[in-house]
């Protein structure tokens, strides 16, 4: 075990053991009148001391290694960044090279294409001219379905560049809110996508119940209020 480790550690089993007493105790209790009330708010001041107790044992340990943490952070960080600096200029310089060739493939394969539905054209409309001459009906209709069944190859020319050993492309699908109006009203209309990306800013509307207490109404919100059992550490 480390010395940070044995510092953590130190004295906690003694604190354990006075506290756990504390906690069992509440396991048993029943209330069923004043006295028995009062008995229990006497326990509750002792929890909320044992509470305390922890809290205060914890909190230089918890500082302590947040600080030294912080510090290997730090370190790592400066260490990482001339890393990370260097490595997005390669990728950069890669995938512009990348970009370049997949314009001059893609240029290229639409050509090709566009060959291919050309020469698909004429010989559909060649087709459709023999079928006119065709003497009867059975032979031109059969001769018109084969015209028009007629289509041009896809082309697909090869990757323009090879992968390296261990490459792959990441592809991240993302999103950016464009209106907001637009969303909220697609939301109104019905749209479960639009109702699920919509979301709720709890932190914002509890600092609004507070400031306004039931004053204010908003529609879609309810301002209510919680009650709960506040006892000072014995």
């Amino acid at each position: 075990m480390s010395e940070t480790q044995v510092t953590v550690f130190d004295g906690q089993n003694d604190l354990q053991n006075e506290v756990a007493p504390i906690a069992e105790r509440a396991q048993h209790i029943t209330i069923y009148d004043q006295i028995t009330r009062d008995d229990a708010m006497r326990l509750i001041r002792t929890l909320k001391g044992a509470q305390k107790r922890v809290e205060d044992y914890w909190r230089p340990i918890k500082a302590g290694e947040y600080e030294s943490w912080k510090r290997i952070c730090a370190r790592e960080a400066e260490m990482l960044m001339p890393l990370k600096q260097t490595e997005k200029i390669v990728k950069d310089k890669v995938s512009t090279f990348d970009d370049a060739l997949e314009r001059v493939r893609i240029a290229e394969q639409r050509r090709l294409q566009a060959e291919a539905d050309a020469r698909a054209e004429a010989e559909r409309q060649r087709l459709l001219k023999q079928a006119e001459k065709l003497k009867t009906a059975e032979l031109r209709e059969a001769r018109i379905a084969e015209a028009e069944s007629l289509s041009a190859p896809t082309v697909v020319l090869p990757p323009a560049v090879a992968k390296s050993e261990g490459e792959s492309t990441v592809h991240r699908w993302k999103a950016r809110l464009i209106d907001i109006t637009e969303l909220i009203r697609a939301a109104a209309n019905g749209n479960p996508l639009a109702i699920g990306l919509l979301e709720f800013n709890q932190v914002a509307a509890n600092r609004q119940a507070v400031a306004s207490k039931n004053h204010i109404e908003v529609p879609g919100v309810e301002f209510y209020c919680e009650q709960s059992l506040a006892v000072k550490a014995k």
